[in-house]
């Protein structure tokens, strides 16, 4: 039986939505993307202190992930079949990305959306 996995993603974002089409999970795993926009379930996750804005959100079946930890999560899952996937894995594991490149890539969301005029959550 497939381990499964659903990933909230905000579908408006141009990173998100490529990340997102992007992930190649290894055959053990099954994972639902849901544009997090359209799921009642982030109010939820509100209330338990998550917020979109910080980030895609992992739900598994023994826990939830958000952000840097969420795409830590998912490279674990992930079949390594190009120079680009594991030049993205090496980088996941520094702390470079966690404190500077993370920051800019929300940074950067935030502004790819004023530009298209969507709302943020």
């Amino acid at each position: 039986m497939k381990k499964p996995l659903t990933l909230y993603y905000d579908k408006e974002c141009p990173f998100c939505e490529k990340y997102s089409n992007y992930v190649n999970l290894k055959k053990e795993y099954e994972i639902t993307l849901i544009n997090a926009r359209d799921s009642k379930k982030i109010e939820e996750f509100k209330e338990m202190g998550l917020d979109m804005e910080d980030g895609l959100i992992l739900e598994t079946p023994l826990a939830l992930f958000q952000g840097v930890d969420a795409l830590k999560e998912i490279d674990k899952m992930l079949y390594k079949t190009n120079f680009i996937d594991k030049i993205n894995s090496i980088l996941l594991k520094s702390a470079l990305f966690k404190l500077a490149l993370y920051p800019l890539l929300k940074v950067a969301r935030v502004a790819v959306l004023k530009i298209k005029r969507k709302s943020r959550f």
